[in-house]
């Protein structure tokens, strides 16, 4: 894992742990106007493009090596007949993974953007009793 992703993740799984059973936020959910969110969801896009690229790279990689693999094959076959080793097949780009880790960081971005955005229960308590003591 790259160690640029790895605060993204730690965010991530921090939000999901604070925010209990409720269902996580994606991006057509929190569109929030404020700068500091629209650069976190802007960081979530780049993961997510990176990801996406990533996963295209592998699978390209993949075929190549495959690509090999059945040249070797075949010459193998061709001079021994048996005991050659078949290339298995590539199974893909897997984007499912670069959506639930998007998803992840847009949940991260919110509960960001609430924690921020709304005052704490104890610090409007703690609000509420210093202006009842400057009136009082």
């Amino acid at each position: 894992m790259p160690l640029a992703f790895a605060p993204v993740l730690a965010a991530a799984l921090l939000a999901l742990s604070l925010g209990g059973c409720a269902t996580p936020e994606t991006s057509s959910d929190f569109k929030a106007q404020d700068p500091q969110s629209q650069t976190c969801l802007a960081r979530c896009e780049i993961a997510r493009t990176h990801c996406e690229q990533r996963q295209q790279i592998r699978e390209t990689e993949c075929q190549t090596h495959i690509r090999m693999i059945g040249e070797d094959y075949e010459t193998c076959v061709a001079n021994r007949g048996a005991g050659c080793l078949k290339p298995d097949v590539c199974l893909g780009a897997d984007l499912r993974i670069c959506r639930i880790q998007h998803d992840e960081c847009v949940s991260a971005c919110a509960a960001s953007h609430r924690a921020t955005a709304t005052p704490r229960d104890g610090e409007a308590a703690a609000s509420a009793e210093e202006e009842e003591q400057a009136e009082g």
